[in-house]
């Protein structure tokens, strides 16, 4: 299972995480950063800042919730625990990174850590708490003392992409097998889950709803709406907001919709 997920290129290409000795990555070079530097006062600044100079972050703000929304990482996870049955390790010190104009990722891999079958439900327990209690609300609590952003606005980035890729997986899994397994993983996560897998929290955050709009160019498909504006629109080299930002009125998402 192990050697399959190596071979899947959905990791490398659409995640941007490649399974290594957590050094060096094929065709990836060099990643400089632990995961564990985002949260130490210091090295996280002069991490941020290398960053912020690369997108041209106008604001720490900025900064935080693009790293956030591009933190693909966790999507990555979930893809191995869903589609390979496999939890990564993503103990910070176990998380290489390289801050370019996208985070890249590298993980270093173990057969160990496959799921038996027999006991996936407390597995798969153990699996979320690891990427979201342990690794990912750390690094929240961490943005948010840099950037005065609540840590409920990283959430909500992301809540809005687990919500976009478990659909799709679902629709697009090869058998009827994979795709239960991945219509029990999305139901338990934004569900089932008890708040405390994901942190120090009252309930699930990734238990929310998303207002959906109509296509205006593909009648029977929907637009989901964010909940949580990212500010990319403050990039110089973006300077408007995505297609299904907030802040758009109605009428002017209808028209960018057009235009795709």
């Amino acid at each position: 299972m192990l050697t399959q997920m190596a071979k899947d290129q959905t990791l490398c290409r659409t995640f941007r995480v490649a399974l290594s000795d957590g050094e060096t990555a094929a065709g990836g070079g060099a990643y400089p950063l632990t995961a564990d530097q985002l949260l130490i006062p210091g090295a996280r600044e002069e991490a941020l800042e290398q960053f912020a100079s690369r997108i041209e972050s106008p604001s720490r703000e900025v900064t935080a919730s693009l790293l956030v929304k591009w933190y693909s990482l966790a999507m990555a996870a979930l893809y191995a625990m869903s589609r390979y049955q496999y939890q990564m390790d993503l103990s910070p010190a176990n998380v290489r990174l390289r801050l370019d104009d996208w985070p890249h990722f590298s993980v270093s891999a173990s057969d160990a850590h496959v799921c038996r079958p027999e006991k996936r439900g407390e597995w798969r327990a153990t699996v979320v708490k690891h990427l979201f209690a342990e690794h990912l609300h750390p690094l929240f609590q961490s943005l948010a003392e840099y950037s005065a952003l609540p840590t409920q606005a990283f959430w909500a980035h992301t809540a809005y992409i687990l919500h976009y890729w478990y659909p799709l997986w679902i629709k697009e899994a090869e058998s009827e097998t994979a795709q239960k397994l991945l219509k029990e993983d999305y139901r338990f996560l934004t569900v089932e889950a008890p708040a405390d897998l994901f942190g120090p929290y009252a309930k699930n955050p990734l238990s929310v709803r998303f207002r959906q709009v109509e296509h205006p160019k593909e009648p029977g498909n929907h637009v989901r709406i964010r909940k949580q504006c990212c500010f990319i629109y403050k990039l110089p080299s973006v300077d408007r907001c995505c297609n299904t930002c907030p802040r758009l009125t109605e009428e002017e998402r209808r028209v960018r919709l057009l235009e795709l």
